[in-house]
């Protein structure tokens, strides 16, 4: 059996040389800059074509479905073992940020730069795992396919795509989550609290926050007319709560802004959501009829509870946990009000009920209920030989044995019929994904390469599957 550990010395710097220039794509989706060549913007239609000329490079037959996936494959026959990635990347805020975030920076044994947890660091451990077996000269026992979307922090759009047109691999696993395993996960929704207001006059406020669904929105902004001065009120607000945020005024118009915490969708209770706080503060002025009707649901609805019980949909799985909920993306303009929250829910929750509760309180405020996007919770047995051996790899490596995982998170493993999410973060690790300062301990992003090295050699090859079947 080959020593994995000794076989990557010589391949690290490539990889950080490989991972530099994937890094410094800033693969956000961008409407502003997307037509039929690149449907998600040019800068996620080039970190594909990136991986696309790294497998050019290294003699990977290569395909890309549409322009927004493709895949990298090697191997011969029927059988397809999958590994399932993504590219794209949440926005950032730069001025958060330690170090410039499309650089790929080193310092004190870590590597920041957006991305480089989740999920292009993993993407190329995973690449340079496969690449280790091929280079070692070791038999494949099937094809392995190396796919990779382009839409993941945002609608799946591009795995949709790819899986309409190209077989859905026999097994496989994403490189996106945590060992030792995920086998289960919620289902998620995101949706959108909509209302057309139609005031003769316009209203005082505009109100903004937050970028994405599945990130608790760091920041959020109110410009108002027609208030007193209102910096002392603020900044004793500000204070009351342990925030941060600023007041400015030019001519009759007075701008708040709030910094809150950003943090997972999966997990809200461990951002600060600046827009709920900007929004309990504003509800306490005299507004217009319409920006306090906003202002009033926001408050009434989602400030201090990320559970769900407010809106009457509370619920706890012994197995995948509660219901939690995330307002994250606000816009109050013109008459136009905007809520998109998203909402993550257990497997035994009966979603009819919970979707007509929904309804009827967007109805009885006067909004409607817009979908966005909708995955369904997933869950794989645990007693399948080849998540057993996943699982012994990663227990044979790290001496840890803690239990598979079912989260509330969302990972392209629940695409896979047949297949789990993971690594590359362990139980121990921390994590920064969707952070400022996003970054990964560089031994334990070596020690996931790994992982996923032996995972492949025990599941793919000829030399290893005699191993496995002894």
């Amino acid at each position: 059996m080959p020593n994995w550990e000794t076989l990557l010395e010589s391949y690290k710097e490539n990889f950080l040389q490989d991972l530099t220039g994937l890094i410094a794509i800033p693969s956000v989706k961008d409407a502003a800059s997307a037509d039929e060549s690149a449907p998600f913007g040019q800068p996620v239609k080039d970190a594909l074509t990136y991986m696309m000329a790294l497998g050019e490079r290294d003699g990977f037959k290569t395909q890309i479905i549409d322009n927004v996936a493709g895949h990298l494959e090697v191997g011969q026959g029927q059988t397809i073992f999958g590994i399932l990635s993504h590219l794209d990347v949440v926005p950032v805020q730069e001025n958060d940020w330690q170090t410039a975030p499309f650089n790929l920076t080193q310092k004190n044994g870590w590597l920041y730069g957006r991305g480089v947890s989740d999920d292009k660091g993993p993407t190329l451990a995973a690449y340079y795992a496969l690449k280790m077996i091929l280079d070692a000269g070791l038999s494949l026992n099937q094809r392995i396919r190396l796919i990779y979307g382009t839409d993941e922090e945002n609608d799946w759009d591009g795995v949709k795509v790819y899986f309409a047109k190209e077989a859905m691999p026999d097994f496989g696993f994403v490189p996106d989550a945590i060992f030792p395993l995920i086998y289960a996960e919620k289902g998620i929704i995101s949706f959108d609290f909509h209302k057309t207001y139609s005031e003769q006059a316009p209203s005082s406020l505009i109100f903004e926050s937050g970028q994405a669904y599945n990130v608790v929105p760091d920041w959020a902004q109110a410009r108002l007319t027609g208030q007193t001065n209102l910096q002392n009120d603020f900044q004793a607000y500000l204070k009351r709560f342990n925030l941060e945020g600023s007041w400015q005024r030019q001519g009759q118009q007075q701008t708040l802004s709030l910094k809150g915490l950003a943090a997972h969708g999966a997990g809200p209770d461990k951002g600060i959501n600046a827009a709920l706080y900007l929004a309990h503060f504003l509800r306490t002025l005299p507004l217009d009829p319409s920006a306090k009707d906003y202002l009033d649901f926001i408050d009434s609805y989602f400030f201090a509870d990320n559970k769900g019980e407010k809106l009457g949909i509370a619920y706890k799985d012994q197995e995948l946990g509660e219901v939690t909920v995330n307002p994250a993306v606000f816009s109050f303009e013109k008459g136009q009000a905007r809520i998109g929250v998203n909402l993550r829910y257990p497997q035994s929750v009966i979603f009819a009920s919970l979707q007509e509760k929904l309804n009827q309180l967007a109805q009885q405020a006067g909004f409607e209920i817009r979908e966005k996007s909708h995955l369904l919770p997933s869950y794989t047995a645990l007693d399948d030989p080849r998540i057993q051996t996943l699982l012994n790899v990663y227990q044979m490596e790290t001496g840890d044995t803690s239990p598979a995982l079912a989260i509330g998170g969302s990972t392209y493993g629940r695409l896979l019929k047949n297949g789990v999410s993971f690594g590359p973060a362990f139980p121990w690790s921390i994590h920064t994904l969707h952070q400022p300062n996003e970054g990964i301990k560089l031994e334990e992003l070596w020690q996931a390469t790994i992982i996923y090295a032996q995972a492949l050699y025990r599941l793919c090859t000829v030399e290893g599957t005699k191993i496995r079947a002894d």
